[in-house]
């Protein structure tokens, strides 16, 4: 199952939840606007994707080492943009997992589990990557807060697999 399928179970349900629990207003807020910063994320990483380098690879002017920086840079905004991304959905989930009583079905919470598993293993992929292509010296400040970025997701994912264990040992 893809990431956006568990990420579209969790708003089905989350959905399905507000239909019958009108006392859930506040919440109902609080999940729109890490909605809208997901989508508005996505937005922006398509806008990251269409950057294309073959202008640039094709111009006997362009110098390689601003070209591999540049490329390099994207590489880097497209990482944290990701990482961003896979935060607000676990931020999301930490709002359900914290919720006091039970409202979605253990199903979910699998659901869950397996979008842990999935993050988990793409951030093991990226941190590779990001790794692999940080090798100039230019902007180290980009480097150093997009690891500080990893390393924090890496921190939340932990918290949040804790308590999505604890969640299903209740039920």
């Amino acid at each position: 199952m893809a990431k956006y399928d568990f990420y579209n179970a969790m708003f089905s349900a989350i959905f399905e939840l507000f239909k019958t629990e009108k006392h859930l207003r506040v919440l109902k807020k609080i999940i729109k606007k890490i909605n809208s910063d997901l989508i508005e994320s996505r937005y922006n990483f398509k806008k990251l994707q269409s950057v294309d380098f073959t202008v640039e690879l094709n111009d006997p002017n362009t110098s390689e080492p601003d070209l591999f920086e540049a490329i390099e840079q994207n590489l880097i905004y497209k990482i944290r943009h990701q990482t961003n991304e896979w935060q607000l959905i676990l931020e999301l989930g930490l709002v359900l997992l914290d919720l006091q009583k039970t409202y979605f079905t253990r199903s979910l919470y699998e659901n869950l589990v397996q979008l842990t598993k999935s993050i988990s293993e793409s951030l093991y992929q990226i941190t590779r990557l990001f790794i692999t292509v940080t090798r100039t010296e230019y902007n180290l400040s980009l480097h150093t807060s997009t690891k500080e970025k990893i390393l924090d997701l890496e921190a939340n994912l932990s918290v949040f697999e804790d308590k999505l264990a604890n969640k299903l040992q209740k039920n």
